[in-house]
């Protein structure tokens, strides 16, 4: 663990229905496994809240959407799992987000996210995620099997399996800061957060067949077959002894009477 990430942290107490919570949320050691898939850019707009917001553009009308597993071990809320459906997002009219050629780099994964879908296996994270950040969490069984050749992550509800997401298993060994800036809906405004967090050990693929998604029995599931989205991964990521920051909103939008048309 790398303690002087944490170091300059001011933190500070933000009030809830159930008490005060002391932001930002630290994530002290945690594992994620994530994947993104291409998908028609109608479909992945109509996921998005407001016009303004729109999907991240790969090519030929094609944007991308990501599936990520996130088991916290060791967390300011307790230990929890998320498994997060997640669109790459630009803001219009001006917005300097990108994906790939982000994802590039050899020290930092960057760019904006809207969860679409959010599940979480512990009532508390779930409640702190919708209070402060509007983030559409629901309680759910999350699992991440980690076997010597391939990490599969797996998302029960109601009693079925919706999702299983699995990567091919490689050594990560590259110390990697991320900024996932995150939009969310809160009491009706589009919330703007910055996630901060410093992994020492990532890996990444842009093979095909590096990652793959494979859909259950679940009206979820279902959705997803229905939006056109591809069974071949763009991009696949692994992350090891990753540590997160989740700060108060900083930036708020309000829409206009044309966003609510």
């Amino acid at each position: 663990m790398d303690t002087d990430f944490f170091e300059k942290a001011e933190r500070v107490e933000v009030a809830t229905s159930r008490g005060p919570v002391l932001l930002p949320l630290l994530i002290r050691e945690a594992t994620m496994a994530a994947g993104f898939f291409s998908v028609p850019e109608g479909a992945a707009q109509e996921a998005l809240p407001f016009p303004d917001l729109v999907p991240l553009g790969k090519w030929r009308g094609r944007a991308v959407l990501g599936f990520g597993v996130l088991s916290c071990r060791d967390a300011a809320t307790g230990p929890f799992k998320a498994f997060a459906l997640a669109v790459p997002v630009k803001f219009r009219p001006a917005s300097s987000s990108r994906l790939i050629p982000s994802l590039r780099m050899a020290s930092t994964l960057s760019f904006d996210l809207f969860p679409w879908e959010l599940a979480v296996d512990d009532e508390k994270a779930a409640f702190i995620g919708r209070e402060i950040w509007g983030y559409p969490l629901r309680e759910a069984d999350v699992t991440l099997e980690e076997g010597p050749e391939r990490v599969t992550g797996r998302l029960f509800l109601e009693g079925k399996q919706a999702l299983s997401l699995t990567l091919r298993r490689k050594s990560p060994n590259l110390k990697t800061y991320l900024e996932f800036n995150t939009y969310s809906v809160r009491d009706g405004r589009l919330l703007w957060t910055p996630v901060r967090g410093l992994s020492l050990g990532v890996a990444r693929s842009f093979l095909p067949g590096a990652a793959r998604l494979d859909l259950g029995d679940h009206e979820l599931a279902e959705r997803l077959r229905g939006m056109g989205l591809s069974n071949r991964a763009d991009l696949a990521v692994y992350a090891s002894g990753l540590q997160l920051m989740l700060p108060v909103a900083e930036r708020t939008y309000e829409p206009t009477e044309h966003d609510n048309m």
